[in-house]
């Protein structure tokens, strides 16, 4: 008992250094004044943002196959072209789903992940800096519940491959109308070459990020290293749950690198994890969760191509490994 104590200890000291350490270091690269409309004109020396299509899937399946707890999320997303200089609008339909690990009980433990799931539609506009910092405002409007319609979704893929159908599905969380504020900051640091020169580059993509609403609080600071040819003059690349749904215009059209990152993520509230007791007694989240990523991204012509690992510390006492894993696959089309 002493030592799992010392060890959530640990993990919780990690989570908090990682979460103070960069939304410091965010607030430092911040401290100027926020870029209005007119800052952005004369920036010519960067090409205009090109409009582009993304399809992004984050799932277990590329983890353990586990099936269990953030089991997946889909997220189809556009960003236009800049509609004033370095102002961009973006809009996104997305859908999560959650799952016990027990997929067999009608009735989950307790003290297991509930059935959950959230559909989304969202609007949002990002300022782009002379790729040096960007900042993105969002605000995501959904439902969950039967509203979510996770229950088809994932019934219906696991007849489709011939896995167990999850068998609790009565039990997911109640149906209600989900507003979320979103908010987003990303700020570039050189470390070795430049972005776009043709040679090998590295860089440091420092970000922070926040969400409010009736669903979720979370706060997030974290940032990720990337190493490779031709790096874009972009901003790295985050997991979905911790960034907007903008993509920014990689300004090369060929480029193969790969990142590492590191974030610390401050929950306040879950209501997917919670269920449908505000005040669970059952399941003991706790307010500071370390996430590691490590992925490739490869750029050819108008296409960019991201693959990505996650491991997750818990996110509640009751979780059955010290690190939960699950990949994603982002596919971006520029015209």
């Amino acid at each position: 008992m002493k030592n799992r104590f010392s060890s959530e200890y640990q993990k919780t000291i990690l989570a908090a250094g990682i979460v103070l350490g960069a939304l410091s270091a965010v607030a430092s690269a911040a401290s100027e004044p926020l870029p209005q409309p007119a800052d952005f004109v004369g920036h010519a020396a960067s090409p205009r943002q090109r409009a582009v299509l993304t399809v992004w899937d984050e799932n277990d399946y590329w983890g353990k196959w586990s099936d269990k707890y953030y089991t997946n999320h889909s997220r189809i997303a556009l960003t236009l072209g800049e509609n004033a200089p370095g102002m961009i609008s973006f809009f996104s339909v997305g859908q999560e789903i959650y799952s016990p690990k027990d997929r067999e009980a009608e009735i989950p433990h307790p003290k297991d992940h509930p059935y959950a799931g959230y559909f989304y539609v969202s609007f949002g506009n990002a300022w782009n800096d002379n790729d040096k910092t960007a900042f993105s405002q969002e605000i995501q409007i959904g439902g969950t519940g039967e509203w979510s319609f996770a229950e088809q979704i994932q019934c219906e893929f696991h007849r489709m491959i011939d896995e167990i159908r999850p068998a609790g599905w009565d039990t997911q969380i109640h149906k209600r109308v989900v507003g979320q504020a979103i908010g987003d900051v990303r700020h570039r640091v050189m470390l070795s070459g430049e972005c776009g020169n043709g040679g090998y580059a590295a860089d440091m993509i420092i970000h922070g990020f926040g969400t409010l609403g009736n669903l979720r609080g979370i706060f997030s600071g974290g940032t990720q290293f990337r190493f490779g040819w031709n790096l874009p003059k972009d901003f790295g690349m985050q997991g979905m749950r911790q960034s907007a749904s903008v993509t920014f215009d990689p300004k090369v059209d060929r480029s193969f690198y790969g990142f590492l990152g590191v974030q610390g993520d401050a929950v306040l509230w879950d209501k997917t994890l919670t269920g449908n007791n505000d005040r669970s007694a059952d399941i003991y989240a706790y307010p500071l969760v370390a996430q590691f990523s490590v992925g490739l991204c490869a750029i050819y012509d108008r296409w960019m191509i991201s693959v990505y690992q996650v491991f997750r510390s818990k996110d509640f006492s009751s979780q059955d490994e010290d690190f939960f894993a699950y990949g994603g696959v982002k596919c971006s089309l520029f015209f």
